[in-house]
C-alpha cells in the first residue's frame, strides 16, 4: 500500500485543504472589510463632522439676522446693550464653527467645497462689518440711516452670506453622497466577492463529503453488509474493493478471507453435525435391530432349554430354522453396516464391461423368487440393441437391496415388478411394490446413511440400502428417483446411461 494512496494521506490533505482555505478566505475578508471602511471612515470622520458644523453655522446665522433686528428695535440703552451681548456670542460661535470647518479642510483642497467655503467666508466678513457699521450708527441715535441700512446693505449681505452658506452645504452633501455612493458600490462589490467565495466553500465541502462518502463511508458500508450476511450463513455475496491500494482494499481482503474460513468452518460444522445425525442414527437402529433377532434367539433357546426332555424332533428343527433365521436378519444388518463403512473409507473397485441387462436382472429375479418362493414377482424387460457398460456385481447388488425393501415393505399378497426399458441415451430400472411407502416429510432423508422412515422401524433394517444404492449409480454415472405415496407403494428408478463415459469417485479403479 503506496504512503499516496493511503486514508491517511488523504486525510491530511483534507485537513490541509479545510485550514488553508480559510486562511486564504481570512485575508481576502480582511482586504475586503478595508476597502469598505475607508470611505466609510471618510464619512464618518469627514463629512459627518463638516454637515454638523454647517448646521450650526446655519443656525448661528439666523439667529445673528434675528438678534439684529431685535437690537434695531430696542427701546432703551439697556435693551440694545443686552442685544448686543447676543450678537458678540452669536459672532463669537460663527467664528468657532468657522475655525473649526477650517481645520478640518485640507489646505490643498481645491474641490468646488472648498471655494464655497471661502466664498462663504468672505460674504459672512463683508456682513459682520455692515452689522458692526448698524450697530454704531444705532447707537450715536441715527436710527433713520440704521434702518435703512438694515433693509438694504445689511439685508443683502445676509442673503449673500445665507445663500452662499447653502451653496457650500449642498457641496458637503454632495461630496458625502459620493463617498456614500463609493461605499455601497465597494460593499455591494464586497459583498458579491463573498457570496461567490461562500458558494465556493459550499461547493468544496460538498465535493468534499462527496469524496468521502464514495471513497470511505459507501464503501465501509458495503463491506459491513457483506459481515452481516456471513452470520446468516450467506457466502454468496461478492466482497467489493478488493483491488484497492489502501486501508478499505486491505479490509476487503481480510474480509474475503475470514468469510472463506468462516464457509470452510461452516462447511466442517454441516459435515461434522451429518456424521453426528448418522451416528444417532446408526446407535438407533443398531440397538433396536440387534436386539430384536437376539431377543427372539434367546426366546427360542429358553423354550427348548425348558422342554429338552419331552420335545419332539420336528419342533426342534423348527425351533432352530427360526434361530437361524433371526441369526441371518443379524448377519445381514451387520454386513449392511460394514459396507456402508466401506463406501466410505474404501471404494468398490468397479470391473465395467459391456454386458445384457435383461440377462443381469434375470439372474437377480430367479435367485429372489428362489429366497422367497411365496411371493410373486414380475419381470418385465424391452428389448436393448446394444449392451451396457456396467459392473454386474455393483448392479446386483444396488437391485437386490432394491428388491429387498420392495419385499419386506410390502404384504405378501402384492406382487413386486421390476421394469427395465430404454428412454432416449438412458436404460431406466423400475422396481414398484405395492407397500406402506415413503412419509413425504422424511423423503429428502430416505438417502442418509443410517437414516429410517418412521413407519418402518418395526420392519428389521439398517437403514443403509439406499445410500449405497445411490453411490452404485455414480459410479456408473446413472441417478435413482424415488416416488412415493404413503400407504400405496413405492417406485425406485433407477437411470444408467447407454454410452456416457463413466465417473468414477476417487479411489475407485476400472
Amino acid at each position: 500500500m503506496s504512503v499516496l494512496t493511503s486514508l491517511r494521506s488523504k486525510f491530511a490533505l483534507l485537513f490541509l485543504t479545510f485550514i488553508a482555505v480559510p486562511a486564504v478566505l481570512g485575508v481576502i475578508g480582511m482586504g475586503a472589510l478595508q476597502a469598505v471602511n475607508d470611505p466609510a471612515t471618510e464619512i464618518r470622520e469627514v463629512w459627518l463632522p463638516k454637515l454638523r458644523i454647517l448646521a450650526a453655522l446655519n443656525d448661528h446665522l439666523s439667529d445673528f439676522r434675528l438678534a439684529e433686528g431685535d437690537y434695531m428695535a430696542a427701546a432703551d440703552e439697556e435693551e440694545r446693550s443686552t442685544h448686543a451681548v447676543t450678537l458678540a456670542r452669536l459672532g463669537g460661535e460663527i467664528a468657532a464653527n468657522i475655525a473649526e470647518y477650517r481645520v478640518s479642510q485640507p489646505a490643498s483642497n481645491a474641490s468646488k467645497e472648498a471655494q464655497a467655503f471661502q466664498q462663504f467666508v468672505t460674504a459672512w466678513n463683508t456682513y459682520r462689518e455692515i452689522a458692526t457699521r448698524l450697530m454704531t450708527q444705532a447707537a450715536t441715535l441715527d436710527r433713520q440711516t440704521a434702518r435703512q441700512l438694515y433693509r438694504t446693505e445689511n439685508q443683502q449681505a445676509y442673503w449673500k452670506a445665507s445663500d452662499l452658506l447653502d451653496q457650500l452645504t449642498a457641496a458637503d452633501i454632495e461630496e458625502a453622497e459620493a463617498s456614500r455612493d463609493q461605499a455601497k458600490s465597494v460593499y455591494d462589490d464586497t459583498s458579491m466577492r463573498f457570496i461567490v467565495i461562500i458558494v465556493g466553500v459550499v461547493g468544496l465541502a460538498i465535493l468534499a463529503m462527496a469524496m468521502v462518502n464514495r471513497t470511505i463511508s459507501s464503501p465501509l458500508i458495503q463491506l459491513v453488509g457483506v459481515l452481516t450476511r456471513i452470520p446468516q450463513r450467506d457466502f454468496s455475496a461478492p466482497v467489493p474493493h478488493t483491488g484497492r491500494r489502501d486501508e478499505i482494499g486491505a479490509i476487503a481482503r481480510a474480509i474475503t478471507v475470514f468469510r472463506e474460513q468462516a464457509a470452510e468452518l461452516e462447511e466442517t460444522l454441516r459435515r461434522e453435525h451429518g456424521l453426528l445425525t448418522q451416528q444417532r442414527n446408526f446407535i438407533t437402529m443398531a440397538s433396536h435391530e440387534i436386539r430384536t433377532p437376539l431377543t427372539g434367539i434367546d426366546g427360542h433357546a429358553r423354550r427348548l432349554e425348558r422342554q429338552a426332555d419331552h420335545v419332539a424332533p420336528a419342533e426342534i428343527a423348527e425351533r432352530a430354522g427360526r434361530i437361524r433365521a433371526a441369526v441371518r436378519r443379524l448377519t445381514q444388518v451387520v454386513e449392511s453396516v460394514t459396507r456402508a463403512a466401506q463406501w466410505d473409507q474404501d471404494p468398490a473397485e468397479v470391473h465395467l464391461r459391456p454386458h445384457a441387462l435383461p440377462s443381469v436382472l434375470a439372474d437377480i429375479v430367479q435367485r429372489a423368487r428362489e429366497e422367497n418362493p411365496q411371493r410373486a414377482i414380475l419381470l418385465t424387460c424391452a428389448p436393448f440393441p446394444q449392451p451396457l457398460r456396467l459392473d454386474p456385481a455393483l448392479l446386483d447388488q444396488a437391485v437386490t437391496n432394491l428388491l429387498g425393501n420392495a419385499l419386506k415393505y410390502s404384504d405378501p399378497s402384492t406382487t413386486v415388478s421390476i421394469t427395465a426399458r430404454m428412454d432416449g441415451d438412458w436404460a431406466l430400472v423400475e422396481v414398484e411394490d405395492q407397500g406402506i411407502g415413503i412419509p413425504e416429510a422424511e423423503r429428502e432423508q430416505i438417502r442418509t446413511r443410517f437414516f429410517r422412515a418412521s413407519n418402518a422401524r418395526a420392519t428389521v433394517g439398517s437403514g443403509v440400502g439406499l445410500y449405497i444404492v445411490d453411490q452404485i449409480m455414480a459410479i456408473h454415472g446413472g441417478t435413482m428417483s424415488i416416488d412415493s405415496r404413503l400407504n400405496e407403494g413405492t417406485r425406485v428408478t433407477l437411470r444408467l446411461p447407454l454410452s456416457s463415459p463413466i465417473s468414477l469417485p476417487e479411489g475407485a479403479s476400472l
